[in-house]
Parts: structure tokens; C-alpha cells; sequence
């Protein structure tokens, strides 16, 4: 995006960590911004935070989404997406981390990972996806991590979802590549949040 050029931005996860930085900096851009999370407290907490240093007349509009609830992911992200008059780029960005140990009763945990970083950002990719085709145009943003390229003791069902996660991504940008639809996928390193401790 450039420098000048306002763009509407969904952002995923966006109560906290990577999506409530992201979501600061994109304010500060100009860009109008939907935002989606568990928390709708902690959204309208961000909205009143972004509001106050911006101006009430940045568009911001909120929705309630747990990506784990895959049913659910497509009709509120495109009902979101008619509120904002339609977006230019989604950061699919909801996501989870928790100490597992293979082997040792963490199975439901290993499972709620998975469900979170890879199924819930697979139905987020789609929703964004029908949208940006019948646009002709659009950016996804995956924030995956260097965990998906690095075996990580105590983090198994975390490294997989994430190297599954990229591996979504990479092909998505393969098969959907001529339909104007641009791919980025984003691996950061260890960002101090209170995803873990």
C-alpha cells in the first residue's frame, strides 16, 4: 500500500497483540479499518484508543468473531465487509499458542491450535477470497510465524498449525494469481504478547 493511497483493512484477531499493533499503525495511516475478535469489550476499547488520537472520522467497524466457530466465519466477515463498502486487504491474523507436550494428556489443546491457526484461517482465507473474486481485486495477509519453518520442543501442534498455515497460503497464491488476488505471508519471529508466557 502506498504511503498516500487509503485502503480498508480487516484485521482478524485484532483485540490484542500483532492485530492491536497492526491495527494502530493502519489507523495512523488514514486507512478505515474493520476489526474482528473474541473480546468485543477490548475492540471498542481499541476503537475509543484509535478514535481519540485520529479523530471520529476514521471509519472503524467492529464485529465479534471466533475463528473457531468455522460456520459462523463467512456470514459475519461478509456481513462486515458490506458495512465497510468492501475491503482492499484482510490480515488473517487470529490466532492461539499454548505449551504442549506430545504424548502427555495435551491432546484437546493440540486440537484447539490446530482448529484456531490453521482451520479457522483456512475459513477466513475463503470468506475473503469469494469476496475479492467478485472484486476482481485484493490482498491477504497471513501472519504465520518462523515456527512454521523450525521444529520448536513443547510446540508441536503450534509449528504444524503454523507450517500448515503457510503452506495454505503459498498454494492459494499459485491457484489465484491471475484472478488479482495478491498473497503475503508474514513470519514473524517471537513477538513479546500475552499469547504465551
Amino acid at each position: 500500500m502506498a504511503a498516500t493511497e487509503h485502503c480498508t483493512v480487516v484485521i482478524t484477531g485484532a483485540s490484542s497483540g500483532i492485530g492491536r499493533a497492526l491495527a494502530l499503525e493502519m489507523a495512523g495511516r488514514g486507512h478505515a479499518l474493520g476489526l474482528t475478535a473474541r473480546r468485543m469489550a477490548l475492540l471498542e476499547q481499541l476503537r475509543d484508543e484509535v478514535h481519540a488520537a485520529h479523530g471520529k472520522d476514521l471509519c472503524i467497524e467492529l464485529a465479534t468473531l471466533d475463528v473457531c466457530q468455522t460456520a459462523s466465519v463467512g456470514p459475519t466477515l461478509h456481513e462486515l465487509f458490506a458495512r465497510l463498502g468492501g475491503i482492499d486487504t484482510i490480515v488473517v491474523n487470529a490466532g492461539a499458542n499454548d505449551v504442549t507436550r506430545v504424548g502427555a494428556g495435551d491432546l484437546e489443546k493440540e486440537l484447539n491450535l490446530i482448529q484456531t491457526n490453521l482451520v479457522g484461517a483456512i475459513a477466513t482465507i475463503n470468506a475473503a477470497t469469494e469476496h475479492f473474486l467478485e472484486r476482481g481485486k485484493g490482498h491477504i495477509v497471513g501472519i504465520s510465524s518462523l515456527a512454521s519453518l523450525q521444529p520448536i520442543a513443547m510446540q508441536a501442534a503450534y509449528c504444524a498449525s503454523k507450517a500448515g498455515f503457510s503452506m495454505y497460503l503459498d498454494s492459494a497464491r499459485v491457484e489465484l494469481k491471475r484472478k488479482g488476488i495478491v498473497i503475503t505471508d508474514i513470519l514473524p519471529g517471537y513477538i513479546k504478547t500475552d499469547i504465551v508466557e
